[in-house]
């Protein structure tokens, strides 16, 4: 017989139940213990894998934003290095989100959901390191030596179009595909990383689109068909207006076959304010036709659209001369001290060393000072400035320091183009060199500020712009924008044509007409100035309603301008664009950017 003998007492019986249930109760802890293994094994596993995950995908953001920088700058071998580093932080990221726990866990409802988001996450990030940087990058290496001199060599950038073309067809690509990937659920940092990844491939996009545009559009727009010319307009924003500041000078950019000279540079005094105007719409005019915008050039950009500007400054510059340009460019102060630090300092005359250290307080400080009532002295001083600018600027052999000084002025508006021909404005408008005011739906708020007080303190002023509001749920959410102006003038020791005109306030006040660029089809609920309710003059421009208010602002004093809005619950990332002062803007956008809401 096989197996235990049958019991043969009751004793026996007993003993025998006894252990049996022995061999049960042991059987069971066996078993518990390593179901309880396999969850802590399993959760471990699971654990690290997320440990590993979250590190590469922070690191991948990290590379991607360097990486983003380096293209704008100019800085192809940071660029480089960040998207190497990048896509091997992207791979790990990926072959972690492969492992087993990973894979069940989200298979499970509710707690699979961040899962999910990071699986989507990290194939992004490998899509953009291995599918569209490397071919960019090999596009955009030639270009840091094609400017040397007076000429910008037109065959490199020809040759590039290709492969930035499929470059960014791949990046918008993967962008969408960023635009795509839900919340991380439960788990705000899952969140968190999916809106910097939505960010960064934005951002690469925009700069590839630019670079893509330039490529595109630049053999023509510098001669390669034939000579072109374009009005060339020295920004002040120590007076600003809508696209930086008053026109404080001149001059013709003549290029061909790309070579560039510069030529007719002149002061304000010489441009005439009682032109023919001209028609740009009835938005147009009922906002600014009180001011004379098409018809002088003092009032010719308060718009911060700079196509507008653009056109007018042509229309201008024809009706003075007979010379019908190709285009116009502008450029402020704090760009030619960009330059200037990549061509180095610049010798007057008198001996006197401008360079990038001083270039701007010189001409939008020190010079009202130093020349006083005698405004004729201080412009031929300012004319002899930029000559001596554009001197140094074309006898320059250093392309590469150039183009990223270039790089860096016109990611901070300080640089802008339009086009007279529709073909290539149109390429140019969505660029960031554009400087226009988009027709898009999406969350808008551009506050812009025009001086009301003819003076030059705006060169003081510090600023702080913020845009926040509500979630996306409802057709509608409240928004409010922040604008606070701090200025830092020291008062009555200024020169009087420094002051402005306006005697009945304290010296040093700076009177700004301050307007605020909403979204499409959003309504004011309110504005004030540090809790006081301000009257609001409305208008709308390229779709934006438009809320213009006037402040006072003391010096040694702020003022905080509050809009309280409610605005459509529309797709998109929200857009609050700089207006270029003399001091970078602080800017904060705490709004959640909404997706599929059906608006």
């Amino acid at each position: 017989m096989h197996g235990h003998p049958a019991p043969k007492t009751r004793h026996h019986r007993s003993r025998y139940r006894k252990f049996r249930r022995a061999v049960k109760k042991r059987r069971g802890r066996i078993v518990w213990i390593a179901v309880l293994v396999l969850v802590v094994g399993f959760g471990v596993w699971f654990a690290y894998s997320a440990i590993v995950i979250k590190r590469n995908l922070q690191e991948v953001a990290a590379h991607l934003e360097r990486l983003e920088t380096g293209l704008k700058s100019g800085d192809i071998g940071t660029a480089g290095y960040a998207e190497q580093s990048a896509r091997k932080a992207a791979a790990d990221a990926v072959n972690a989100s492969r492992s087993i726990p990973w894979l069940l866990v989200g298979k499970v409802p509710v707690l699979g959901t961040p899962v999910h988001a990071v699986s989507e996450i990290a194939s992004v990030a490998q899509r953009m390191t291995e599918d569209v940087i490397p071919p960019a990058l090999t596009a955009l290496q030639p270009h840091t030596k094609v400017l040397t001199g007076r000429s910008i060599d037109l065959g490199p950038v020809v040759a590039a179009a290709p492969s930035l073309d499929a470059s960014l067809g791949q990046a918008e690509a993967a962008a969408f595909a960023a635009q795509q990937i839900g919340s991380g659920g439960y788990l705000t940092p899952v969140t968190d990383a999916r809106d910097r990844l939505q960010r960064v491939t934005a951002q690469i996009v925009d700069g590839l689109r630019s670079a893509y545009t330039a490529a595109n559009l630049a053999p023509a727009m510098l001669g390669q068909n034939g000579p072109r010319s374009y009005l060339l307009a020295f920004q002040t924003n120590a007076e600003v207006r809508g696209t930086g500041g008053l026109v404080g000078g001149v001059g013709i950019v003549r290029v061909s076959n790309g070579s560039i000279t510069v030529d007719h540079i002149a002061s304000n005094v010489v441009l005439r304010n009682d032109l023919e105007p001209m028609d740009l719409g009835a938005d147009f005019t009922n906002s600014y036709g009180r001011y004379d915008s098409t018809r002088n050039w003092e009032n010719s950009n308060i718009s911060p659209n700079f196509p507008y500007a653009g056109e007018i400054w042509r229309n201008l510059w024809r009706q003075q001369t007979g010379e019908t340009v190709d285009g116009t460019i502008a450029v402020d102060p704090v760009a030619l001290s960009y330059l200037l630090d990549a061509t180095g300092p610049i010798t007057m005359g008198d001996g006197e060393v401008i360079d990038s250290k001083n270039v701007v307080a010189l001409t939008e400080s020190t010079a009202y000072a130093r020349f006083g009532a005698d405004v004729m002295a201080r412009k031929k001083y300012l004319v002899d400035v930029a000559y001596k600018v554009v001197e140094k600027l074309t006898a320059s052999t250093n392309g590469d320091a150039i183009l990223s000084a270039l790089t860096h002025a016109v990611r901070e508006g300080r640089i802008a183009l339009w086009s007279a021909h529709p073909d290539e404005q149109a390429r140019i408008a969505s660029t960031s060199v554009g400087h226009s005011v988009p027709k898009t739906p999406g969350p808008y708020a551009a506050v812009v500020v025009n001086n009301s007080g003819a003076s030059k303190l705006d060169y003081y002023i510090q600023k702080k712009i913020s845009y926040h509001g509500g979630g996306c749920a409802g057709a509608t959410r409240r928004t409010e924008v922040s604008a606070d102006f701090t200025n830092m003038a020291p008062g009555g020791n200024l020169p009087a044509y420094v002051l402005g005109e306006d005697t009945n306030v304290p010296p040093g006040t700076n009177k700004m007409m301050v307007s605020l660029y909403a979204t499409a089809g959003a309504t004011l609920l309110s504005a004030t100035a540090d809790g006081r309710p301000l009257p609001v003059q409305s208008g709308t421009e390229l779709g934006h309603p438009i809320y213009t208010v006037l402040i006072d602002v003391p010096p040694q004093r702020s003022v905080d301008v509050q809009y309280t809005l409610s605005e459509p619950t529309v797709d998109g990332t929200p857009e609050a664009p700089v207006q270029p002062y003399v001091a970078p803007a602080s800017v904060t956008v705490d709004l959640p950017a909404c997706r599929g809401s059906g608006q």
